[in-house]
């Protein structure tokens, strides 16, 4: 009886661990695409976070790829990180490789971008 209670929580512990769902990996932005530049080729996301209060600012930043920056629309890699208006309106979880400009809204460039 107490070996299959322990391995019982053995295949449990297996089970939790092993896979983790990509919304509960920690992002450095997630949010909705709310603009594109064409000229930059950057995306505009502003965060989906509740807001506190009605005064508090969302938080909006514009997006580049980086170079090596790996880029997932609807679970399929792209080579192309040239983006279009097929994606406006679209939640993206956003991880920053490096610095983040400080503009208004900030700009960054993404190491990882994956668009749902």
């Amino acid at each position: 009886m107490f070996k299959k209670s322990w391995l019982f929580l053995i295949l449990i512990f297996i089970a939790a661990c092993s896979t983790q769902p990509e919304e509960s990996i920690q992002t450095d932005i997630t949010g909705i695409i709310t603009a594109i530049n064409k000229e930059k080729n950057q995306i505009l996301v502003i965060d989906n976070k509740k807001k506190k209060d009605i005064t508090e600012k969302r938080e909006a930043m514009w997006v580049s790829m980086d170079k090596n920056g790996e880029l997932i629309v609807d679970g399929s890699t792209l080579t192309d990180h040239t983006f279009n208006k097929e994606i406006l309106g679209r939640k993206a979880m956003v991880w920053i490789d490096g610095i983040i400009l400080k503009s208004d809204p900030p700009q960054t460039f993404a190491s990882k971008l994956i668009v749902e």
